[in-house]
Order: structure tokens, then sequence, then C-alpha cells
């Protein structure tokens, strides 16, 4: 099989035949034959310096698919403070345990299929070597390692070779479903993503994670995906439905010290972005960050909610978050977006969104079952929220008071269910 031939996790010698009595006996072989030793030197250097990179003291560490439990204890030779190891194997646990104890080295290995069992914690950084091919749902697997990662994720897997041609233009995301040829080889690989795919999957499904950086083995079998969690100190989010005024108060939010300090806000502005740019904001940690956010992104979308939306996972990962919901009265959400038809009119470009939403304004229920969707989401969050009432001029409220004030901007109440 293709995925046979690529594959080099750090393997013990297989045995076949041995039971959990005759682990012991087989010892001393394991550890002889373990997989360090086997594997060439510079091909282990190249893969620990990536995973470690100068990062790992004081840190805790999560190893899926541990195996004999090797990288666990580089990382707490280089000084993390906490190693776990999850391993499907029960063979393997009682090895790793084995290493550990007579390495001196409190390492732990847990004994458990990743995929269906409870999750171990979070912990700083996550790695996951040449394991994510082997699991059947890798796509809900690798969701679950970016929550588990508070800093770094570390994923590896096997290259794939390239048509001659394609090595002289962008490879396109692809994830293989090799085929087995019989059942029970259908777990040595199951889906198999490229790079591009990986770089996909981290950077637009989700919105948390840096831009990866992906590194090549030294002898190109596989490859590394390092993904770096976004370190937001402040989010503040300017929110609303389209056309309420949350660029011109987003605008006056960075361009106006005053104003920022009278909100409660931090003294400077790092960076800026539009919900769908998030991708694009600088790498590092970020001390203040202000985000313009529709709050009628899913309506009419595929995205269908809130909790469906990658940008919206920024609101859960920044150390603090200060929310402002516009809120404009009618007429003159209206008027904004009269200005706007006619403006795409005239450059007949784009769909008719805007049209809709002109209509759907006028619709009494429309916006009220979205601000109830949306301070409703809001309440599941830690975060400080603030209503804004934009006629012209802005006035404040605590988002308690939000049916009150929708009701005198728009002339009708929340309807109960």
């Amino acid at each position: 099989m293709l995925f046979k031939r690529l594959r080099y996790r750090r393997p013990g010698r297989v045995l076949d035949g041995v039971g959990p009595m005759d682990v012991e006996r087989f010892l001393p072989e394991m550890l002889t034959d373990s997989g360090a030793a086997r594997q060439d030197a510079a091909e282990v250097g190249f893969r620990n310096a990536r995973i470690f990179d100068g990062k790992i003291e004081g840190r805790s560490f999560l190893d899926i698919g541990s195996h004999h439990g090797d990288l666990c204890l580089e990382a707490l030779r280089r000084g993390a403070a906490r190693a776990v190891g999850v391993e499907l194997i029960r063979e393997n646990v009682l090895i790793a345990r084995n290493r550990a104890e007579q390495a001196g080295l409190a390492a732990e290995y847990i004994q458990g299929d990743f995929e269906r069992g409870e999750e171990p914690g979070n912990f700083d950084i996550v790695a996951c070597l040449n394991v994510l091919p082997e699991l059947f749902d890798p796509i809900h697997a690798l969701r679950r390692m970016a929550a588990m990662a508070r800093e770094r994720l570390i994923i590896e897997l096997p290259s794939r070779r390239r048509r001659w041609l394609s090595r002289f233009r962008a490879p396109e995301p692809v994830i293989d479903v090799p085929l087995a040829a019989r059942m029970h080889e259908v777990a040595d690989c199951t889906f198999l993503p490229n790079a591009a795919a990986m770089g996909g999957i981290l950077n637009q499904h989700m919105a948390t994670f840096e831009p990866v950086q992906v590194f090549s083995s030294n002898a190109g079998k596989s490859f590394l995906v390092v993904a770096t969690k976004r370190r937001i100190k402040h989010l503040t989010v300017v929110a609303g439905p389209s056309k309420a005024g949350k660029s011109t108060f987003k605008n006056r939010i960075i361009g106006d010290e005053a104003f920022r300090r009278s909100l409660g806000l931090p003294a400077e502005v790092t960076a800026q972005a539009d919900a769908n740019e998030v991708r694009r904001l600088p790498t590092g940690e970020l001390a203040h960050v202000v985000l313009h956010y529709d709050f009628l992104r899913p309506f009419d979308r595929a995205l269908g909610t809130y909790e469906r939306d990658p940008a919206a996972e920024l609101f859960r990962s920044a150390e603090q978050v200060s929310m402002f919901t516009l809120m404009t009265p009618k007429a003159r959400l209206r008027a904004q977006l009269a200005a706007e038809k006619l403006k795409r009119k005239k450059q007949e470009i784009g769909p008719p969104r805007r049209d809709i939403l002109y209509a759907l304004y006028d619709t009494p229920d429309f916006l009220t079952t979205w601000y109830d969707r949306w301070f409703r989401f809001c309440e599941t969050l830690n975060l400080k929220h603030t209503v804004v009432r934009n006629d012209g001029n802005y006035e404040f409220f605590d988002s308690r008071n939000w049916q009150r004030i929708h009701a005198e901007n728009h002339g009708d109440g929340l309807k109960s269910a």
C-alpha cells in the first residue's frame, strides 16, 4: 500500500502474538530496538527542533498517539512542566511507562482511543505525529486538538508524491482517500490531506491560528504543520446589522484616543480587521484588536448560526473582549441601504443582498429575531457588552436594555414565542 511505503511513525518492533503478560519478557529487546534509536538522527533532530522550538520550558505537552513515549520524555528533558501521552495500544503504554521509570521522568501515559475517549484536558502544546491519517474522522479530531491547544498545535503527515508538472505550480488543497486491499487494513490510512488542505482547515475553517508554517523533512517523506494560536490581549468588537454605522463607530475608536479612553478601552490600537479578513491580522502578541462584525453574516448563508462562524471563535480566544452592538433607528437604516442600493446599481456588480435587506428592514419581526439571536449568543460568552444607540449621536446602555431600545427605534417590541 502507498501509505505503508510512506509511513515511518516512531515504531518499536511489532511483535505478533505478544499479550499483556508477555510485555516484560520482550521489554529489553523493545527498549534497545526503539523507534528513536533506529531513526536517522538528523530526522529526529529536525522534528524535535520544530516541535519544541525553544518554547517548552515550564509548559504542558500532549502527544496524541504517543507509541513508546519518546516525545514525552524529550519534552520533560527540555524542561516541560508536564508531559502526557495518549496511546491506543496497551502494550505500548506499558513500554512507555517502563521507559519513563527507567529515565526517572514523570511522564504520564493514558491508554485510550482519542476519537472515542474523553478529552485529557487543555495543554500548551499538542502534537500528533503521523497519526491523523489513521483516524476515521480526522477533521473532527483535528478540531478537538485545535480546541485543546493553548499555544501551539503540531501535526506530522506523510508527504504525497507530486507529479512532475505539478511542481511548477502551487498545490491545490487535496484530501486523498486511499483504498485498502483488505478491510482490516482500512485504518492504515483513512484520509491523507496535503499541506494546502491543512492550511485551509486551520486558517479558513478556523480563525484562532496564525498562518500555519509547513516544514518538509530532510528526507522528504513527511511534513510538519505548525499552527500557533493567536494571542490577543484585548478584542474590541463593533457589531450590528448591515448599514447600522459600524464602520463609522469603529473608525472613531481607532482614530480618537480620548473616545477610546471614555469607553474604557486600551490607549493604543494594535490592529484592526473585518470579520472576513481575520487571517490577515499580524502575527505575534496583539495588545488591542478592533474587529468589525456584521451580525447578519449567517443570514441566508450556509453558516446559519454564530456558533458556526469561524470569525466568532475569536470572541472566546481573546483574553478580554469588549462588545459594542449598534442599534440604529429604522429610518436611518433604510436610508443607508437606499444609498448603497443606488451606488451598487451604478456599478452593476454584486448580488442583490442589500435589496433583500432593504425590504426585510421594513418587516418588524426580521431585525427583532436577529437581535434576539445575537444577544442570546453573546450571553454564552465572557465579555463586557454595551448597546450603542446610533441616531447620529451615540448613547450607551447596558445590554440588558436592548429590547426597550429596539422598540423605541423600530416601534415594535420583542414578540414572545
